[in-house]
Formats: structure tokens, sequence, C-alpha cells
């Protein structure tokens, strides 16, 4: 019971300390957060209280620049900039007649020749630091020459080439580069250079193939990074927000980072009054999110020194506590589990404690050995079942491979649920038992069957020595292909030795005395073939091919082999044939057929040789 509560007791401490150090870190960092952003807020209202007055909107166009009243402010401002490394962007903003808002103050000035290509979803600050070197910042991200982005689900490519003084965008040429002091380029429309007119440092561009317009306008070294007069790029909500501050004259501090298009930012907003007390602009200070996750990351490290305080000390508690009452008993209850679990069933333990770990040792010695008789007899049975599964599987895979080709049976294994392809070149055989009609009427099925299984049995035999495919058998007729499911250049040869020796096996048959004939048609060409449906599988072919090859055995003499004019050219020169002779072919008309005789040398030698080895 001592034991329980101590451990109670030391836990509770741990989840307490824990507790305390995250809320430490949420409702700490939130507040040491919101005291970070008032000091900005207090700077910004500092700013305009210094910057504001009646000649506050004297700055409101590129040609400012060079005033006196504009230049004091402007390094006013630098001076807070630069004293403060926290801030990101310092500027002022005023509204125009129409409500837009528009740049008055920078306070951050152009540390390089610059190029800026902006966009209302995106933007990219390009740095010259020598001809040979640009450096690519977008979302607070810099890169070296180079960068990559995605827009709108597509994928874009910025590039400098020094060797050509020039920008790429996704491979087209898009910006050269003339000089660097004074930095001047060339967009596709026009030059640009550091100028006092907005016109000549600013144009309106289309990205390469693409249908996407930006802003491109730069900056010279010691320049604000934007002048007076340039309009700023923000959505309705922010104008709104801007037109109410100015007339309320009230402030703003973001409790969420915000969306900007160089990355996620916090920012605060002071009202700049003139000599009346009336709202004219507003002093904007930007933090970005690299800044804030540094702030952040500091209360972190406080919390988490906090935590391992406050886990460290009743975790020296627990562990002491643990290893002499429990852990070392345990220790050894695992070491006896971790051998059974490695199929030592022998092991028992033999711990002696006095208290429950000793009851608990017994039953689990219990439990053994009852795992290791059950083990036993699993063993016997799971080797017994292994072999029927076993036995069974073999049966089926025979039973799949005897009604499809084994290729097909493989996709079939593979889930592939319609499996139709097109052959360019096969050749297709139908024989037909003459007389089968009347044979049959005579004599009982059995008999039937047994005399179709005989010469169906020795078909099979030929299609599997000549490398052919059986296709199915209907009734008393055979058909066979060749050319397929595997290509093959010899298959016409192959199944005009098929065709003959089914002739001469039939017509050795005698029933009643009497020499069985055979009829039979092939014909070559394209096929479609495949296995359709979801019950009874087949793999079976269609087209015009097979349905003249049928033609060629339903309109052939009984006893006779009749190919067509296309499988005849494919192998007159290795076997003898009849001379042409016009048949009037159901649904063809009129077409040259020949009566297949016999083999040329040497096949007439070896009539089942298979010229490439194998099978098709």
């Amino acid at each position: 019971m001592r034991k329980r509560i101590l451990l109670l007791i030391t836990a509770s401490l741990a989840l307490l300390f824990a507790v305390l150090t995250v809320s430490l870190y949420r409702f700490g960092s939130r507040w040491f957060l919101r005291q970070y952003l008032e000091q900005k807020l207090v700077l910004a209202q500092s700013v305009s209280s210094a910057i504001g007055g009646d000649d506050f909107l004297v700055a409101g166009s590129y040609s400012d620049i060079d005033k006196e009243e504009y230049k004091s402010r402007i390094n006013y401002l630098r001076q807070v900039a630069d004293a403060d490394p926290d801030i990101t962007y310092l500027y002022t903003l005023a509204l125009d007649e129409d409500g837009e808002s528009y740049y008055v103050h920078d306070g951050m000035r152009v540390k390089h020749p610059t190029i800026w290509v902006e966009h209302e979803a995106f933007s990219m600050v390009i740095e010259m630091w020598s001809l040979e070197r640009a450096r690519i910042t977008m979302f607070q991200e810099p890169n070296e020459n180079e960068v990559s982005f995605n827009h709108l689900g597509k994928s874009y490519h910025m590039e400098y080439r020094p060797d050509a003084r020039r920008f790429y965008f996704n491979d087209a040429p898009f910006i050269d580069v003339l000089s660097l002091n004074p930095l001047r380029i060339r967009t596709r429309q026009k030059e640009l250079k550091p100028a006092l007119e907005e016109e000549a440092r600013l144009s309106t561009e289309r990205l390469p193939q693409t249908t996407i317009e930006v802003d491109i306008y730069i900056g010279q070294q010691g320049e604000s990074t934007v002048l007076p007069g340039e309009a700023i790029i923000d959505d309705e909500d922010f104008l709104d927000l801007y037109r109410e501050l100015i007339e309320e004259r009230e402030t703003y501090v973001s409790d969420e980072y915000l969306d900007g298009n160089y990355g996620l930012y916090m920012t605060v907003l002071a009202p700049v009054l003139d000599a009346s007390g009336n709202g004219i602009g507003l002093t904007v200070i930007e933090v970005y999110d690299h800044r804030i996750e540094q702030f952040k990351f500091y209360i972190l490290v406080v919390s988490a020194v906090a935590a391992l305080l406050g886990i460290a000390v009743p975790g020296v508690l627990i562990v002491w506590i643990l290893n002499r009452q429990v852990l070392q008993p345990v220790r050894s209850l695992y070491e006896t589990v971790s051998l059974v679990e490695a199929g030592d069933y022998s092991q028992r333990s033999a711990l002696k404690t006095g208290d429950e770990l000793e009851s608990l040792s017994d039953g689990m010695n219990h439990m053994i050995e009852a795992i290791e008789n059950h083990t036993r007899d699993l063993e016997h049975q799971v080797a017994d079942r292994t072999k029927d599964l076993q036995e069974a599987r073999d049966r089926a895979e025979h039973l799949l491979l005897n009604i499809l080709p084994e290729p097909i049976a493989e996709r079939l294994k593979q889930n592939e649920e319609l499996i139709v392809d097109r052959f360019e070149d096969a050749s297709v055989l139908f024989a037909d038992i003459v007389g089968f009609t009347s044979f049959s009427a005579q004599r009982s099925p059995d008999e039937v069957v047994d005399m179709l299984n005989g010469l169906f049995s020795r078909f099979d035999q030929l299609s599997d020595e000549l490398g052919l495919e059986k296709i199915k058998t209907i009734g008393d007729a055979y058909m066979v292909a060749g050319g397929l499911p595997v290509p093959s250049a010899e298959h016409p040869h192959r199944i005009a030795k098929m065709a003959l020796e089914m002739k001469k096996y039939v017509s050795i048959q005698l029933h009643d005395g009497k020499a069985l004939q055979t009829r039979i048609g092939i014909h070559c060409g394209p096929v479609i073939a495949g296995v359709i449906g979801t019950r009874k599988f087949i793999y079976d072919l269609w087209g015009d091919t097979v349905n003249t090859a049928s033609r060629m055995e339903s309109s052939g003499v009984d006893g006779s082999i009749q190919i067509s004019e296309v499988f005849y050219q494919r192998i007159k020169d290795r076997f003898e044939c009849g001379p042409a002779r016009q048949v009037n072919v159901k649904g063809k008309g009129m077409m040259n057929c020949y009566e297949l005789l016999g083999y040329k040398e040497p096949d007439a030698g070896n009539p089942t040789d298979t010229p490439d080895g194998g099978h098709n």
C-alpha cells in the first residue's frame, strides 16, 4: 500500500509540473508576444509623432526624394529601423482622394542594386551582388541565381545566367542586366533606369509563356526600398482597416500571422496626425515570422528547462522506488517472458517476493506450461493444414492453366479486370468431324464422348508440341490459333503442320470399319483476343480473321484442308498446295482458295519440328 501511495504522489507531482510548464508556454508566450508587439506599437506611435504635422504629405511622388523635408524624415526612419534589428519593414502610408493607399516614407534602404517583380500573390526581390551573382528572395527564402515556385497549381522557374547577363523565366528570355552602377535593365517592353520619373523605373509586363501580369521596378543602392507615391498592393479588407484607423485615429496590433507577398508576418499600425489632430496617415511596422518564431523559441526553451527541472526531481524519486520495489522483480519476469517469446517454452520464473508479484509469477508459470502444450498441438495442426492448402493451390493452379494460357492466367491473378489484346498477325484453324451428326445419332452418349475425347486429346497434344494455343471446342468443332498470346513469326507453318497431322490422325481412326474424315479451314491476319465477363472464363478470339477461317472450314470439301489466299502466300515455300480455285464464301463472295496437300523438304522428315525451338 505504501508503495502505491508513493508512486501515486510522485506521478501526480510530475503531471502537475508538466501541466504548469505547458500552461507557462501557452499563456506566457502569448503574454510576452503581446508585450513585444506593444513595444513595437509604442515605437510606431513615436515615429508618427515625430513625422506628423501639416507638411506630412509633401512626399507624395518620386520627385519628392530630393526635397530636404523628405531626406530628413527618411534618415530619421532609417535610424529607427537600424536601431531595432527585429523590424522587417518600417514605412508610412496615406490615402489619396479615391481612398487608395500609397507609400509616403520608407525607413528601409536598398543594400544592393535591386529588381522587384511584384504580383498580388507573390513577389521576387532580386539583389544584384555583382554581374555574376544574383540573390533571389521569395517568401523570406534567399536563393542563389535561381528559384522555383508554384502558383495556382503550376510550377515556374526563374534563373540568372551570368554569361548572358540575363534572367530567364521557364527558359524564356525575361530581363537583361545592362549595368549595375547605375542599375539599368531591359525588359521585354522597355529599358528601366533609376530616374526620378516613375515611368523610367517601372514597367508592367507579362511573364513569358504565361498570362500572369507583374510589375517590375528597380532600386539603386542606398535608395529607399519603395519610393513616395507608389501604390500599396493590398486587399479591400486592409484598405478598409487603413481608412478606419486613420479616420478614428486608432492603433492596431495583429494577434495572428498575416499572409503577405514575402511570407507570414505580424504588424502594428499607429495613426499620423496633422497639427489639428486629424488622422492623415499611418506608421506601419512589420515583423516577419522568422523573427517571431525566434522570440517564441526562446520562451519554449525557458519552458522546457522548467519542465525538465519539474520532472527530474520527482523522476529521480520514482526511479529509486521503482528500481528497489518493482523494477528488479519485473525485470526478472520480463527476462523469463522474453525467453518464452523467443520460443523457449521450458523457461519458468523463480521469483520469491512474498507479494502480488510472486502470485503473478506462479500464474505466469502455469500459463507458459499451457502455452507449451497448446503450441505443440497447433504445430501439428498447422503442418497438416499447410499441406492440404498447398495441394489445393496446386490443383487450382493446374486447373487454371488448363483453361487459360499461362500469360493470361498470370494477368488474371494480378487482378487485371479486363484482358483484351490486339494481335496484328495470327493464324486461326477450325476443324470439324465430317458426318458427326449422323454418327452421334446412332451411338450412345458414352461412345460419342469417348470418340471425341480420343480425337481432341491428340489434337491438344499436337498443339502443345507445336507451340500453338487451343482456343475451344464446340461440339465436334476444334479451334486452335498460332501467334498468340505470345507473338511468333513461325505461326503459319506450325498451323499448317497442325492441320496435316490432324487430318492424318483422323484418317486412321476406324468406326464401323470406316475411316473418319475431317474438314479443316485456315486463315491468318489480325485478331482481337481476350477474356471477358465475370464467370466461367474462356480465352477467345474475335474479328474478321476468325470469321474467314470459320468460312474456310464450312465451305471446304470433306476430308480436305482449305486455306485462304493470304495464308497460302505465307506457307507456299514449305508446303505443297493444290491449284487456286474460286469458292463462293458466305459473307465474303468469291475468294481464291487452296487445298493444303502436304510437306515440302525438309519438313517432310520431321513434321512436328518447330524452327525456333519451342512455343510461340
